[in-house]
């Protein structure tokens, strides 16, 4: 395991993992425990243990989706797309059935049903973590954005919000196998001084540089770049700027195939004195290890100090339509108040 800067944002610190092996010889570890006697558990929680690099930032529980059957409703989930198929063919270790999304040519989203959102009590830090496989042939969206995956958003915003437009989303994912989280909160910019992705500014009083931001802006991309990121995106979509930033793993870490096991931390900033501290964190996981780390995250301004996660959305989407036939399949998600360890 090595620890790199990454330029140009060098304050961002990726921890780059050599293959550990573990999940190419799953199948001979269950052989192995089943052989001890011990048996497969009813739930993750063994199996996670041995994986879990995101333990220690796990609090209280707000909720568990082991997908035992498709009555999601009465599991608090709203929104939900009927049809959901459940497979217990070749399910995660320790679990016993899991959501299949399956893509046809050209879909958008999951060609069956799946359960859409869910709320929780608002916290301020957040712990997500979920089994996922793609199949041998998972080929993503072809391009280099896509597929959105897992989402939270904010008592800021309404129970349907969509996840592209909002005070705060922020997105869970992998874009050609490397694991990202990203940030997007259009509907905090400031329309009257726009950074636009190659440093050209629109509006600014004539001078980007000394316009008088307040406190009403957005923090992704769109009004000033503080904090590390190392993607941004701010554009006008026809609508209103849709301003994000984003945050990539060194190398691809998705190996197709197989069941990974997949941790996340999000912890909003301070503010103080009614200011915005750029001293959020982020955190990802695969099988323990630690991909993307930062602690100088803005995620809301003096603007909006209550500002709070409450929304969990599992909304896969490919905007362009799958490039071929392809599947993911999902389980275990758990979500709990994250702790600064």
């Amino acid at each position: 395991m090595t620890i790199a800067d990454t330029e140009p944002h060098k304050n961002m610190r990726y921890l780059t993992m050599y293959q550990s092996g573990f999940g190419k010889h799953t199948s001979l570890f269950l052989l192995l425990i089943l052989s001890l006697g011990c048996g497969v558990p009813d739930g993750s929680s063994d199996f996670e243990d041995e994986l879990n690099g995101g333990s220690d930032y796990k609090g209280e529980l707000l909720f568990a989706e082991n997908f035992h059957n498709d009555d999601f409703a009465s599991r608090g989930w709203y929104d939900v797309r009927s049809g959901a198929v459940l497979t217990t063919e070749n399910p995660a270790p320790g679990t016993s059935q899991v959501l299949e999304c399956r893509y046809g040519e050209g879909d958008q989203r999951c060609a069956e049903g799946y359960p859409l959102r869910i709320k929780f009590d608002e916290t301020e830090s957040l712990y997500l973590s979920y089994w996922v496989r793609y199949s041998n042939s998972w080929e993503g969206s072809g391009v280099g954005y896509h597929p959105h995956e897992f989402h939270f958003a904010t008592n800021l915003d309404t129970d349907y919000v969509g996840p592209a437009n909002s005070h705060l989303t922020m997105y869970i994912e992998q874009v050609n196998l490397i694991p990202k989280i990203a940030l997007q909160d259009s509907r905090n910019v400031d329309d009257n001084c726009i950074l636009r992705n190659d440093d050209s500014f629109e509006g600014c009083d004539g001078d980007f540089s000394s316009y008088p931001f307040t406190e009403n802006r957005s923090v992704a991309a769109c009004n000033g770049l503080e904090g590390t990121l190392d993607n941004r995106d701010c554009f006008w979509n026809g609508s209103y700027w849709y301003s994000s930033r984003s945050w990539d793993a060194a190398e691809p870490a998705i190996t197709p195939g197989e069941w990974q096991f997949v941790e996340a931390y999000l912890r909003m900033n301070d503010i103080e004195d009614g200011i915005g501290l750029v001293n959020g964190s982020i955190r990802y996981w695969i099988d323990g290890e630690l991909l993307i780390s930062s602690d100088n995250i803005l995620f809301r301004t003096g603007a909006n100090p209550e500002m709070a996660f409450d929304k969990f959305i599992f909304a896969p989407w490919i905007g362009v339509g799958s490039p071929a036939e392809q599947t993911m399949w999902i389980g275990d998600i758990t979500v709990a108040k994250g702790v600064i360890p």
